[in-house]
Formats: structure tokens, C-alpha cells, sequence
């Protein structure tokens, strides 16, 4: 795929979730947008390809193989539970249940927070991130993607100062 394409591509909101839906599609658009955060990051084209193709591979293999489907969504669910769990109303709606001394009264965004790491660890498509990052550069990074990207950049941009 021509890099420049993969910038171009541009989908609204509403025809992801319907593409997302569809039986390994959402694998495909998987491929796109990890090439994109890689080339956004400074890869270069081919090996942000490389990358993008590992991570969708992965979550193609992982589609395929029910439950182990989960295992790609469940870091993504997990840190969108923490954002709502931040919600004014959710904090006292957890308060509440806490001070009438009812167990279960939902968990706080950082323990959901540290739980999404903690599935990123057995995530196909992390470990198929990790993997790359090895074979190119020697070492991994964060296995979650946006602090993953982050980090690239700034070694990308250390790494450029220095030359």
C-alpha cells in the first residue's frame, strides 16, 4: 500500500462502526490505522507497513480463533470503562454505594487503568507490536498503543537530534 493512500484514507465514525461489524473488515482497518499512528510516529513507510501488517495479521489470527478475539478488544473496553468511571455521576454513584457499605460498587479508573495493562500483556496484536519493535530496533516498548506511539516518537526525534 502507498503511503501516501493510507493518509488519504478517511472514514466517518459511523461507516467504522459499520465496517467493524463486518467479519474481519475491522482486521483490514486495523492494518490502516497502525500504519498510519507508525508513520505519524516517523517511521519510515515500509516499515510502518511492516508493523501495520503484523498488528492486522494478528488480530486476523485472533478473529478466527474465538475467544482469543477478546483477548484484542478487552485492553480497548477496559480504558474506556476507566474514562466513564471518571464521570461526576459514576463517582458518586461509587461513593454512595461505598459509604451504604454495598460491595461491588464499581471500580475506580485507575484500577480499571492498571487492569487494561495488564491484558495488554496477553493482547495478539500488542505482542505482534512488541515482536516488531524487537526485530527492528532491539527493544520494545509500551504495550499500549498511544504510549507505544509516544514513545517512538520520542526516541525517533532523540535519535534524529543526535545524528
Amino acid at each position: 500500500m502507498d503511503s501516501g493512500l493510507l493518509q488519504k484514507i478517511q472514514l466517518t465514525p459511523g461507516a467504522k462502526k459499520v465496517l467493524y461489524r463486518i467479519p474481519f473488515v475491522g482486521d483490514v482497518l486495523n492494518v490502516v490505522g497502525e500504519t498510519q499512528q507508525n508513520l505519524k510516529a516517523g517511521l519510515t513507510p515500509k516499515s510502518a507497513l511492516g508493523r501495520g501488517l503484523a498488528v492486522g495479521g494478528a488480530g486476523l489470527a485472533a478473529s478466527a480463533l474465538p475467544p482469543a478475539d477478546l483477548l484484542t478488544i478487552a485492553p480497548s473496553v477496559t480504558r474506556y470503562a476507566a474514562k466513564r468511571a471518571e464521570d461526576p455521576e459514576e463517582v458518586q454513584r461509587r461513593e454512595l454505594m461505598r459509604a451504604m457499605g454495598v460491595a461491588g460498587g464499581g471500580s475506580t479508573p485507575a484500577a480499571l487503568q492498571t487492569t487494561a495493562k495488564m491484558l495488554e500483556y496477553v493482547n495478539p496484536e500488542s505482542l505482534a507490536r512488541a515482536a516488531a519493535d524487537i526485530a527492528e530496533f532491539g527493544r520494545s516498548y509500551a504495550l499500549s498503543p498511544d504510549e507505544r506511539v509516544e514513545q517512538l516518537k520520542r526516541e525517533l526525534l532523540t535519535t534524529a537530534a543526535q545524528r
